[in-house]
């Protein structure tokens, strides 16, 4: 019980803080909306009920597993950062794109661990106890809503195609029983408020340098791969 009550005040904090002089904006209404059904859902019977009863819907299926929301988690991502470089117009450069990126991501990452350390709620097939909220609809959820935020003034296509693969993965990941609906409500809840939240920190970042150096705020840097043990990554550096 005490993980609950954890669970309670980081979901507050989640939800209110970054928010505070954006609380009326209806952009931050569906992720909060989202976040809160999948904290109630750990409290109130009748959304456990409504959980288990999805997963009985699910089990009724003659299914084999289907493994490809392992893979296609990460698609809206590389749509975020690639479609500007492929010739897509945006008003956010490579690098600014990068900035955002990383923002989300460490947000979205830094929550959804925390989290499930803490709460440590199994999953529907009993394998583990860190099933909410769910990590791969979270990745799948800000990366779509990255590209929406991103591209939208060029075409809304491409927003809706980031969230229809990242619905997808909310879907296969009830569909292969290894999380409750409450778990991929919330988990698509985080990764959309942390992508909204990340361009308003990174507008803020900007201004702030911006006026302190009485000037235009320009940034620079690059990204490279690199192994490590059996372990591949990107590593990136920045100078403004």
């Amino acid at each position: 019980m005490k993980s609950k009550y954890i669970l309670l005040i980081l979901a507050f904090v989640l939800v209110i803080s970054p928010c505070k002089k954006a609380r009326a904006q209806a952009e931050y209404i569906i992720p909060t909306t989202l976040i809160s059904y999948g904290v109630l859902a750990q409290f109130v019977p009748a959304l456990d009920d409504f959980d288990l009863s999805i997963r009985e819907g699910f089990s009724s299926f003659n299914q084999n597993k289907c493994k490809i929301d392992d893979y296609i988690q990460y698609l809206p991502t590389f749509a975020f950062a690639g479609l500007g470089t492929l010739g897509v117009e945006t008003d956010y450069k490579f690098v600014d794109r990068l900035c955002i990126g990383a923002i989300a991501y460490t947000i979205t990452a830094g929550v959804v661990l925390t989290t499930k350390q803490l709460t440590g709620i199994e999953r529907p097939d009993g394998s583990a106890h860190n099933s909410f909220p769910s990590g791969h609809t979270a990745l799948s959820f800000v990366g779509a809503d990255l590209v929406y935020q991103t591209y939208k003034d060029d075409s809304p296509i491409y927003g809706i195609a980031a969230y229809a693969c990242a619905t997808t993965v909310g879907f296969l990941r009830m569909y292969n029983n290894r999380h409750w609906f409450s778990d991929v409500v919330c988990g698509a809840g985080v990764g959309i408020l942390a992508s909204r939240v990340s361009f308003w920190a990174f507008d803020k970042i900007k201004q702030c340098i911006g006026n302190r150096n009485n000037k235009d705020l320009s940034f620079n840097g690059g990204f490279a791969p690199f192994v490590y043990q059996d372990k591949i990554g990107l590593s990136l550096h920045l100078t403004f």
